[in-house]
């Protein structure tokens, strides 16, 4: 297990469930009966075939708040495409401000992007929550991209962005 990953999940216990199983479904539905909130992060439709949607989940418990993740949304072109960092952040436009003259765009070694909050493409009116990473990323980084492209564009004419660099001066 990697570093990030210990980190984050420091304190926590887990199981693993097979969600394709009758008998990992009852298991999960028992742990959805005592939960507030669940977050997940599958493509779309993929809790619904597996009978675990928000609709089936709010009959196990009916104050459940449901959060769906997804790279590129519920539905559109692009709902059942991967969606792993390096993607989002490239067509996103966050790669376009990484890298120097020497190296192409280069992936951001952290998360970027600090999803807002959705509303049901539905349109009804309840707590499930649905997150769009693309999104996030394009909202995220605009202001730092637009200012970067701005003040690098003298530098340099093409290629790769680089950092720039500030002396110390002394003002007085």
């Amino acid at each position: 297990m990697g570093a990030s990953f210990l980190a984050q999940n420091a304190g926590k216990r887990s199981v693993t469930v097979n969600l394709k199983h009758s008998d990992g479904k009852e298991v999960f539905r028992r742990l959805i009966a005592t939960a507030d909130v669940i977050v997940e992060n599958f493509r779309p439709g993929i809790m619904e075939r597996l009978e675990l949607g928000y609709s089936e989940l709010k009959e196990v418990k009916q104050d459940l708040i449901y959060c769906a993740i997804s790279g590129f949304g519920q539905a559109g072109p692009l709902k059942d495409n991967p969606a792993y960092a390096q993607i989002v952040q490239g067509l996103s436009g966050v790669m376009s401000i990484t890298g120097d003259t020497t190296s192409a765009p280069l992936r951001v070694g952290f998360p970027v992007a600090v999803p807002p909050l959705a509303e049901d493409p539905s349109g009804s009116r309840n707590p499930s929550i649905y997150v769009v990473v693309n999104d996030a990323s394009l909202a995220a980084h605009q202001s730092v991209a637009c200012c970067a492209r701005q003040a690098r564009s003298a530098l340099r004419d093409s290629g790769p962005l680089q950092p720039v660099t500030f002396k110390k001066t002394n003002c007085g």
